[in-house]
């Protein structure tokens, strides 16, 4: 079995596939975005997992928190997750936006936020 993906958005150096080429595939999917409660879910899950040893990510931000137990970065409030899920949403339906933010952009929002307050 061959799974191949594409992302239209990145495409430097692919190019489209000729007719021929497309019939070789069983099928084709476009997976989308998740909806909002699925995407607070992943943020919820990517907030407990502890970072890797050596993450610029959560280093740059909060990484005096990432040897925690319990969870990469402490307690956010749903409340605040929803927020940040509604934001990266709208970007992705207002019309002045090219590409809206993916469900990637929620987390980096987040961990974002989490080093703000780790900061003071």
């Amino acid at each position: 079995m061959v799974i191949a993906t594409q992302n239209p958005v990145e495409h430097e150096g692919t190019y489209p596939l000729p007719e021929a080429q497309l019939d070789r595939f069983m099928m084709r999917l476009s997976i989308g975005y998740p909806s909002l409660q699925i995407e607070a879910e992943i943020t919820r899950d990517a907030q407990r997992r502890p970072a890797p040893r050596g993450d610029r990510q959560r280093d740059g931000f909060a990484g005096h928190r990432g040897d925690d137990p319990a969870g990469a970065t402490g307690h956010v409030a749903p409340t605040i997750r929803d927020y940040i899920v509604r934001i990266v949403d709208a970007t992705r339906n207002h019309p002045d936006v090219y590409l809206g933010g993916s469900p990637r952009a929620s987390i980096m929002l987040l961990a974002g936020g989490e080093g703000l307050r780790g900061s003071r």
